[in-house]
C-alpha cells in the first residue's frame, strides 16, 4: 500500500512539473509576442518593416535597404497581439511587433516568394522581399506563397540595372524573428572560396581572416591524414599478423581496436584545435 502511495505521489509530482514547464513556455511565448506603441512622422501601413528614427527613438520610420541593419519590426494592429504596450498621452500611435506571426507587406522584386523563404527589406521602403545573399538581416520566414498573381494589392515600376521592371505588392503571413541572414556573403574573404566562408560563418558567426581559415583547413587535413595513416597501418598489420599467427587473433584484434581509438583521438584533437583557432 505504501509503495502504491509513493508511486501515486511521484506521478502527481511529475504531472505538476510538466504543467509548470508548459505554463512557463507559454508565458515566455506571450512575453515575446508583445507589441509596442510608437509615434511616427510618416504615413505607414500595416505590414511595413520599420526602424527607430535615429534622431528620436520614440518614433519609427520605414526601413530602407541602406539602413537594413537597424531593423526593428513590423507594423501591426493593436488588436493583433495578446498584449500591446501603449504610450500614455499619445493621441495617434502605431504598434510594432518584433516576434510572432503577422502579415507583412511584400513585393516580388526578388522573384516569387515561397513558404519557408527568408524575408528581407526591398528597395521599396518598408516593403519586404525574398532575401538573397546581400542582406545582413532578415525579418523572418514566409508562411505562405506570394507570387504576385493571386493576392496582389498593387503594382509599381522599379528602375533596375536592366531597365524598368514592374513588381507586385501584397501581404502574406510571416513568422517574425529578426535574425542574421545565414546566406549573407559579406563574411567572404578575398581568396577564400565562398562555400568555405559560409562554413566558417556557421561556426563562428563573425569575420575570420583568410590566414586563420587556411590554417584551420591545414590543421584539419594534417590530423585527417595522420589518423588515416595510423588506421590503415594498424588494420593492415593486424590482418597480416592474424594470417601468420591465428592463435593470437584475440590480442591482435585488441591492438587493432586500440589503434582505431588512437586514430579517432588524433582526428578529434585536430577538430578541437580548428574550432579553437576559429573561435578564439
Amino acid at each position: 500500500m505504501a509503495k502504491h502511495k509513493r508511486i501515486f505521489q511521484h506521478l502527481l509530482l511529475g504531472l505538476g512539473l510538466l504543467f509548470l514547464v508548459g505554463f512557463m513556455a507559454r508565458a515566455a511565448v506571450v512575453a515575446q509576442n508583445v507589441t509596442q506603441g510608437y509615434q511616427t512622422d510618416q504615413t505607414l501601413q500595416k505590414g511595413m518593416i520599420v526602424r527607430l528614427k535615429p534622431s528620436d527613438t520614440s518614433k519609427i520610420e520605414a526601413l530602407t535597404q541602406s539602413d537594413g541593419s537597424d531593423m526593428l519590426g513590423v507594423i501591426v494592429s493593436s488588436s493583433d497581439a495578446p498584449v500591446s504596450l501603449s504610450n500614455a498621452g499619445v493621441e495617434s500611435e502605431v504598434f510594432v511587433a518584433t516576434y510572432g506571426r503577422y502579415e507583412v507587406l511584400l513585393s516580388t522584386q526578388n522573384g516569387p516568394i515561397r513558404s519557408g523563404d527568408l524575408i528581407a527589406v526591398s528597395s521599396l521602403g518598408g516593403v519586404g522581399m525574398k532575401a538573397d545573399n546581400t542582406q545582413e538581416l532578415v525579418v523572418g520566414k514566409a508562411l505562405q506563397n506570394f507570387d504576385g498573381k493571386g493576392s496582389t494589392e498593387s503594382q509599381t515600376v522599379l528602375d533596375t540595372s536592366n531597365g524598368k521592371r514592374t513588381v507586385s505588392l501584397g501581404r502574406a503571413p510571416v513568422e517574425i524573428s529578426i535574425s542574421r541572414n545565414p546566406i549573407y556573403q559579406k563574411d567572404s574573404q578575398p581568396g577564400v572560396p565562398q562555400f568555405l566562408s559560409r562554413l566558417v560563418a556557421v561556426v563562428t558567426d563573425r569575420q575570420i581572416s583568410a590566414f586563420r581559415i587556411y590554417a584551420s583547413v591545414g590543421i584539419l587535413m594534417v590530423s585527417l591524414v595522420i589518423a588515416g595513416v595510423m588506421l590503415f597501418a594498424g588494420v593492415r598489420n593486424g590482418m597480416i599478423a592474424t594470417g601468420r599467427n591465428p592463435l593470437a587473433k584475440r590480442s591482435i584484434t585488441k591492438n587493432m581496436v586500440q589503434v582505431t581509438l588512437m586514430s579517432l583521438i588524433v582526428f578529434v584533437i585536430g577538430v578541437i584545435a580548428v574550432y579553437l583557432l576559429l573561435r578564439v
